[in-house]
């Protein structure tokens, strides 16, 4: 057994994200470990990811997060913000995951964003508030979701 770092963190935290939010495949998820693999040195870790095509959802997310072991959600989150943002736009029901989804990492991360993720504070909110018909709208969250998100969305 051949034990490395782990060399790449960050898209590992990246793909973890992804994956959670349903932004990214598995078949992406299996191609990235098979890359590394193939063009770096061994890494058991890699390795996991790289045979856990059949695995169950929650087993792939914990092998990424072995490997994103130290990174910032945040900065993971900030690399697949365009992709949710393109996503919300082709189904714009998918406002209901994103907003639990935001939720749930704003609540892992102690109740708090970096200031560019300012947008996540209070989301959930809006979103049950405009449900409930006491406030704006869904399309109304969802537009200002979207404005928020194309800021993240790579030219």
């Amino acid at each position: 057994m051949v034990k490395t770092t782990n060399p790449h963190p960050l898209a590992a935290q990246q793909l973890k994200l992804g994956i959670e939010v349903g932004v990214v495949e598995v078949a992406e998820v299996i191609r990235w470990a098979d890359n590394l693999l193939e063009t770096e040195p061994y890494n058991d870790d890699i390795a996991n990811v790289s045979l856990a095509e059949h695995a169950p959802m929650k087993k792939l997310r914990l092998l990424l997060e072995k490997i994103a072991d130290g990174t910032s959600e945040w900065d993971g989150l900030r690399l697949i913000l365009g992709r949710m943002h393109q996503s919300l736009v082709k189904r714009p029901k998918k406002i209901r995951g994103y907003v639990r989804f935001f939720t749930k990492i704003w609540i892992r991360n102690g109740c708090t964003a970096p200031s560019d993720l300012h947008f996540i504070r209070g989301l959930e909110t809006a979103f049950l508030l405009s449900k409930k018909g006491i406030f704006g709208s869904q399309e109304t969250v969802r537009a200002a979701l979207l404005k928020d998100l194309a800021q993240f969305v790579q030219p």
